[in-house]
């Protein structure tokens, strides 16, 4: 069978030698096709590499005339067409049905079972899944006489459409035809919309808004599908950005202002990689963003600098800005794996989103929250790593802020003593010296000409992709130890001190021992496991039963740590006056003041201490409300890893009103200390 799908542009050179009964030049094809001589070349070889493994003529050429198939291997690849909808998986089948029903009107449930080579029992399981996952989305299935038809908001319909083309597994993409004169022209377009508003979008941006328009235009067209209304989230939008969408769909002769306004607003929901900060939303969303890093500072005790955060945080939140007011969902691929093993970050995030969240008056899913947790913890990892061009492996994506650094955060976040090159266009890796890189890893197709592996992955990475990386980079790291001189050295110093019986056996026995090691060490996994220690310790808890101002309850909740040498007494009085000069930004709520300060401020060593009171403690400073007081969580952070995993676990705790008013309700340290553990 035919598996043409992993080939870049192997439809469009396909179909056009199919559907062309004359030669075609290499010019031809480059020209039709829109991609370089190069890539006409690399195509040509892949395909005919698939056709020969199933005993198919290869696509030929007749020298100094052009390419061409003959009327049998046509004739064959048209007949695997027909069955690329057979054996498809339960999901796949479900998304093909919906597309059927936005785009062309009525499904049976005959219609699926020829369609997809299934039973009639599966068909109606399949019809019945399809119903309940568009009412979510108030779209109904109802029953008519010849089939089922789909009924409700065509916007809704539209957006389904988007949310498919940014998953990159739905079958859709192979759906949607695009030629080449309607690509260059949409593309066009999108580079001239660049140029007047400033905003400029990833190379994943373009391809996507470039496969969703195209699969619009025609769509539209048919003018039973025009909008007569938009939402009201529609309505207002940037003058600049609607006269653009009017002009385009102008050209394709489709003048409807409530299609312009549809458009206008569904070209924000993509990522930017560069945006225009002299526009009044960017500036206040970059305000937001400012707010959302303190208070990530604060919860965290982290000492992130702002500017070099911000703006890849604005240019992200502006996307995200527009999908949630349009009600676009993003579905993380692997949400409940991320939520896990980036505990930590996540609930941090999760604290620091609220200001955007009072902004746009709505609640982040899981699934948009961990993307921007991989902007901070990519940020707390280039913090801690030295900074130098030793490359062991290329990161090739969508130049620009927005897909590239969500993938290079990732990958140091996991991989944090490998080195990394900056993100880099495909552009600059045509021009990129190898010299010992180890490993490519890239989110777009890439012709491999040079002797380096490579892999192709999602800007979100998935698990198999993981996996994948994994994998490569253990053989990689393992093929260039120097395991087999450690062992020659250790058994010469071990010969001058023991007579050895078995030489052989030992070395087997070293190089086995130190093969294990290497290979947990990528991992960053320690080869035994570590007891960890209790969250806080006994000593370190502090319980009031008196009345106290607030200014000695902090000097008290700090107290074990002054005397264990892990603050100085300069570090406590720093947080006094920031609190006296810049009011109580410290205090987190129901009744929980987290006090820290900058660790240049007087911190030692990394530690943690709390006071809890009996009574509340006042906190009143001149200018701000005056705020009550039971629980001060005294930090002093320089570990970042224990520190921030063990910060997570009290602040998850204390999320917790139930847990909150036990602790309040504590009579000794004893009992608070076993409530932490």
């Amino acid at each position: 069978m035919l598996n043409l799908s992993q080939i870049k542009h192997a439809n469009t050179i396909l179909n056009l030698l199919i559907n062309n009964d004359s030669y075609m030049t290499v010019d031809d094809l480059q020209n039709a096709a829109l991609i370089s001589r190069r890539s006409v070349f690399y195509t040509l070889k892949k395909i005919n590499v698939e056709l020969n493994a199933n005993n198919l003529d290869s696509i030929s050429s007749l020298k100094g005339v052009g390419y061409y198939l003959t009327d049998e291997t046509k004739n064959s690849i048209n007949l695997e067409l027909t069955k690329t909808y057979n054996k498809i998986p339960k999901y796949d089948r479900q998304v093909l049905i919906i597309w059927d029903l936005i785009n062309h009107g009525m499904i049976s449930n005959r219609s699926c079972m020829t369609k997809f080579n299934i039973s009639s029992h599966t068909a109606i399981e399949d019809i019945t899944s399809v119903t309940k996952i568009l009412k979510k989305r108030n779209l109904n299935v109802e029953q008519r006489r010849q089939g089922k038809i789909l009924t409700g908001s065509s916007v809704s319909s539209r957006l389904w459409i988007l949310e498919q083309l940014n998953t990159r597994l739905s079958p859709i993409h192979k759906l949607i035809n695009i030629d080449a004169d309607t690509n260059a022209t949409i593309e066009e377009s999108l580079h001239d919309l660049e140029t007047k508003s400033g905003n400029y979008f990833t190379e994943n941006a373009i391809e996507i808004l470039t496969e969703f328009i195209s699969w619009l235009l025609p769509f539209v067209k048919d003018t039973s599908n025009n909008l007569n209304d938009v939402p009201d989230s529609y309505a207002s939008q940037s003058k600049k950005v609607v006269c653009w969408a009017d002009t385009l769909l102008a050209q394709f002769d489709i003048v409807n202002k409530y299609e312009s306004l549809f458009l206008s607003q569904i070209i924000n929901t993509i990522q930017f990689s560069q945006i225009n900060d002299s526009d009044e939303l960017t500036q206040q969303v970059q305000q937001i963003a400012h707010q959302m890093i303190e208070k990530f500072n604060s919860i965290s005790g982290s000492n992130i600098e702002s500017n070099s955060l911000e703006l890849s945080l604005t240019t992200h939140l502006l996307s995200t800005l527009y999908r949630t007011n349009l009600q676009i969902n993003y579905a993380h691929p692997d949400i409940n794996d991320f939520v896990s093993s980036h505990n930590e970050l996540f609930i941090f995030t999760k604290y620091a989103v609220t200001p955007f969240e009072k902004f746009i008056n709505k609640k982040l899913s899981d699934d948009e929250i961990s993307l921007i947790t991989i902007y901070f913890g990519g940020q707390l990892q280039d913090m801690n790593r030295s900074r130098n061009w030793d490359t062991d492996v290329l990161i090739v994506c969508s130049s620009g802020i927005g897909t590239s650094t969500l993938l290079k955060n990732q990958l140091t976040n996991r991989y944090p003593n490998v080195s990394f090159s900056e993100p880099l266009s495909s552009f600059q890796f045509d021009n990129c010296p190898l010299d010992d890189v180890k490993l490519i890893v890239s989110t777009i197709s890439l012709e491999p000409t040079k002797p380096v592996p490579l892999i192709k992955v999602s800007p979100l990475l998935t698990q198999e992709n993981l996996k994948n990386i994994d994998q490569e980079l253990n053989s990689s790291f393992s093929n260039t130890d120097n395991s087999n001189i450690q062992v020659e050295t250790i058994i010469d110093i071990i010969s001058d001190y023991v007579r050895i019986e078995d030489s052989d056996g030992l070395s087997n026995a070293l190089n086995n021992y130190f093969k294990a090691y290497s290979v947990n060490s990528s991992k960053n996994k320690p080869a035994f496991p570590i007891q960890k220690p209790d969250i806080i310790p006994l000593q370190n808890i502090t319980k009031l039963s008196t009345s106290i101002n607030w200014t000695d309850a902090i000097k008290d909740a700090f107290k074990p740590l002054r005397q264990n040498g892990s603050v100085t007494n300069n570090y406590i009085e720093k947080i006094i006056d920031l609190t006296n000069t810049k009011g109580p930004f410290m205090f987190l709520g129901n009744g929980v003041f987290l006090a820290h300060a900058a660790p240049n401020d007087g911190v030692k060593k990394m530690g943690i201490s709390i006071l809890s009171t009996d009574k509340n403690i006042s906190l009143t400073v001149n200018g701000y409300q005056p705020k009550e007081i039971r629980l001060i969580i005294a930090l002093a952070p320089i570990d970042k890893e224990q520190h921030l995993e063990n910060l997570a676990i009290i602040f998850k705790k204390i999320q917790n009103p139930k847990w909150l008013d036990t602790l309040n309700k504590s009579h000794s340290k004893e009992e608070i200390f076993n409530l932490l553990k």
